[in-house]
């Protein structure tokens, strides 16, 4: 059993390394008896074999490895990318981005929040633009704080302002304005070489009426160039300074009732009380001097004649 095991080790090694042709030559006929194959015999062949393949095998390796990995062409070679190339991958990596971002918290110190959330705007080194609140009848309180701040400051400050309560809402939207603001300075190029044609124009006109015709065409192509450079800073300004709509909702501070005035104030505000008691009167009896003086006047005049009056036998 052994050396049959053994003869058929020694046939598959010698198929592996050895042609066809040879492998059928030097394998025993079938029909040979095992015992004629000698031990000694099987333990050399299969070494032999072995040792024979190896450079072989070694050669056929590396050729494979050489067909495999080719050298890579020198840098000279290589084809050069043109400078339109990098100028897009340049412009596609300087996207202009106008971001903004809606807030809402809830806050159990509303005023204290406030004062918190404004100050957020100064230390990331923006501003506030607009603050709205208004207070409901159920003692909530609500108010909305707009701030602009840079835009690579803008992920930082909208953390700093949700820390200050609990978020209810958070939404961020991110606008790519290249090409608007591409377009706009580009129209505006235009726009700026016919001003400086129509300008040429204006000084060749030969007639008043050649000259009202161009300065009525150079108005109007004045009027859309400072209309195109309002739209120019309005879209870059929006995308160096992201805005952030912050409202904030908590309970409404109830004012604390002023203190109760002492003894000293209560006597004092009841002397004034009193003087101006007096001032109203006069003021409102100085209208009647004139009755007052018919008055006196007749009280004398009575008390002079009236006995003369009495005096006097009446008629018939």
């Amino acid at each position: 059993m052994r050396s049959l095991i053994l003869l058929t080790a020694l046939v598959g090694c010698q198929a592996g390394d050895a042609p066809a042709e040879s492998i059928a030559d030097s394998a025993p006929p079938w029909d040979a008896p095992v015992e004629s194959i000698e031990a000694d015999d099987l333990a050399a062949e299969p070494l032999a074999a072995v040792s024979a393949s190896a450079p072989a095998r070694a050669e056929m390796a590396t050729e494979a490895a050489g067909a495999a990995v080719e050298p890579a062409p020198p840098l000279a070679d290589r084809p050069a990318i043109s400078p339109d190339a990098v100028a897009q991958d340049a412009a596609l990596t300087s996207r202009l981005l106008r971001r903004s971002a809606d807030l809402r918290v809830t806050t159990e110190a509303f005023d204290e929040t406030l004062r918190e959330a404004r100050a957020v705007a100064g230390r990331y080194g923006g501003l506030i633009a607009g603050e709205n609140g208004s207070a409901y009848d159920d003692g909530q309180a609500q108010s909305t704080l707009t701030l602009r701040v840079p835009s690579d400051r803008f992920d930082a400050a909208l953390d700093a302002l949700a820390a200050l309560g609990t978020v209810e809402s958070r939404s961020v939207s991110v606008d790519d304005v290249t090409g608007q603001i591409v377009d706009v300075e580009a129209r505006l190029r235009a726009q700026r070489a016919a001003e400086a044609r129509y300008v040429a124009f204006l000084a060749e006109a030969g007639s008043i009426n050649e000259m009202l015709s161009v300065q009525e065409r150079l108005d109007r192509v004045r009027a859309d160039i400072e209309s195109m450079e309002s739209v120019a800073r309005s879209l870059r300004g929006q995308v160096a300074l992201a805005t952030i709509r912050a409202t904030f909702v908590g309970p409404a501070t109830v004012p604390a009732p002023p203190p109760a005035p002492g003894v000293v104030a209560r006597v004092v505000d009841a002397i004034a009380l009193g003087w101006h008691g007096l001032l109203a009167v006069v003021l409102g009896v100085l209208p009647l001097w004139p009755l007052a003086l018919i008055a006196a006047a007749s009280v004398l005049a009575w008390r002079r004649y009236g006995p003369l009056w009495k005096r006097t036998p009446s008629a018939g």
